[in-house]
């Protein structure tokens, strides 16, 4: 992890503070409901395996966690952007 000193919002006006804060907010909003997707299309997968449902069943349980996390990676991308600050 980058020292405070090296980041780049340390200096940055107010209102870009702002700004910033708000959109990793959202990021955080977001990455949660992804977290939370992916969770639930794990646990209904293992639940549905676990009582011997069809395989299409535990298949389209796991393409919802899949989904869950490729937002998740997406989310993750866009906070990585946000931290980094804009090209030098």
């Amino acid at each position: 992890m980058k020292p405070q000193s090296d980041r780049p919002m340390q200096h940055a006006p107010e209102p870009v503070k702002q700004c910033l804060s708000a959109e990793l907010h959202a990021a955080r909003m977001a990455l949660e409901a992804a977290l939370a997707e992916e969770a639930e299309g794990l646990r209904s997968a293992f639940s549905l395996a676990a009582t011997g449902a069809p395989k299409a069943q535990v298949q389209r349980a796991m393409q919802a966690s899949d989904a869950g996390r490729m937002k998740k990676v997406k989310v993750l991308q866009q906070v990585r952007l946000l931290r980094a600050g804009p090209p030098q």
